[in-house]
């Protein structure tokens, strides 16, 4: 493989892992904690 390849697919791999990260806004993929009831709003 070339220095170019494995640096591509290295950012990849990267860009991907971030994804994952800021679309959970977690470190554990199925950790979703609850909303605290001070601050969902009232109607």
């Amino acid at each position: 493989m070339s220095k170019k390849k494995v640096a591509v697919l290295a950012s990849q791999m990267l860009a991907a892992l971030a994804v994952v990260f800021v679309s959970t806004a977690s470190w554990f993929i199925t950790y979703r904690p609850e909303t605290p009831d001070e601050l969902k709003k009232k109607a």
